[in-house]
């Protein structure tokens, strides 16, 4: 990942824009925190999807106080990656790549669930590889708890007709949805929104304050705006180490989740295996991926474990078999 780069550039007296994942660990993350704070510099991870008129306008209606209470929220990442988009032989590895569509596609708008609700409480999540011949995930569903109580789902595949993204929040006084126009995946909040009201409210409260509410700018524009009023000392709205850290510790737990098929609660503290090394860093590589889920991530060394581990070992090596006798023929 981005580690040694972004240290590197902190400790030569430069502001770092980098882009996600920013590095392959929690612990990276607090090393890039602590530097940070020791040279005065700042990093900026980049998080474009967050800055548009549809977030604007939904940060504009709770700060009035007219949503109230949030409820659930739902979030679409139907996209469409086939054989010319893994053509490149990194892509859809675990070496190359360290993660599919949960770290490459959606951790975008799992950013922007966290930006409106606040920080998740715990993750159920189902990964799977049903589009592609990859050994990473194209397809997942997530089943998110919020710290304030709001319950989140998440669909995600690679295998749509086209690319959408969309988002739908139910509050207590009104609901908002967003567009899912396939020229806009990557920029959501740039999309039509809806707007819709419930008792007591009225559409009426609703439109007085998005009248009010300016133009902002959009995407990378509105991001790197938001950077130089960071740096010209005045009131801004950037992107933080910190969502970086939040969404790297989501991803954390989704993998983890997975893998070990059950619920993962939120924060992973710094004495959890996981704070130093992510699940994915184990997965694809079958050997050292049997020793890490034992004495990294904690798994009880049962039968179970150790047959799955043989078997996958044992295809590995007649695969390879299979190659170098193709070769030499």
């Amino acid at each position: 990942m981005h580690f040694s780069a972004c240290k590197k550039s902190l400790e030569a007296g430069k502001h770092v824009i980098c882009e996600k994942p920013l590095v392959s660990s929690l612990e990276e993350v607090d090393k890039l925190s602590q530097i940070s704070k020791e040279t005065g510099k700042i990093i900026f991870p980049v998080f474009q999807y967050r800055y548009g008129p549809g977030f604007s306008k939904l940060k504009a209606l709770i700060k009035s106080g007219l949503a109230g209470k949030p409820l659930v929220a739902s979030l679409e990442t139907h996209w469409n990656r086939g054989k010319e988009y893994y053509s490149k032989a990194w892509r859809g590895t675990w070496k190359g790549e360290q993660g599919g569509a949960i770290l490459s596609h959606s951790i975008h708008i799992h950013d922007l669930i966290c930006m409106i609700l606040g920080p998740v409480s715990n993750v159920y999540a189902k990964l799977t590889t049903r589009v592609n011949d990859i050994e990473v995930e194209d397809c997942a569903a997530l089943s998110i708890e919020m710290k304030n109580g709001s319950l989140v789902t998440s669909s995600i595949t690679l295998g749509a007709a086209n690319d959408t993204s969309r988002l739908k929040f139910c509050f207590e006084g009104l609901t908002i949805e967003s567009a899912a126009s396939p020229d806009k995946p990557y920029n959501p909040a740039e999309d039509e929104w809806k707007f819709l009201p419930r008792t007591p409210v009225t559409q009426k409260q609703i439109d007085e304050i998005l009248l009010k509410v300016k133009q902002p700018k959009t995407w990378y524009s509105g991001m790197f705006d938001e950077i130089a009023k960071k740096l010209d000392g005045v009131t801004s709205d950037e992107v933080t180490l910190e969502d970086a850290r939040r969404s790297l510790e989501f991803v954390t737990a989704v993998y983890n989740s997975s893998r070990q098929n059950k619920n993962i609660s939120i924060p992973i503290g710094k004495n959890n295996p996981l704070y130093k090394v992510l699940p994915i860093v184990t997965m694809g590589i079958p050997p050292t991926g049997l020793l890490a889920a034992i004495f990294i991530l904690g798994e009880k060394p049962t039968v179970e474990l150790f047959i799955g581990g043989s078997v996958i070992i044992i295809g590995v090596i007649m695969i390879l078999y299979t190659k170098k006798k193709g070769v030499k023929e």
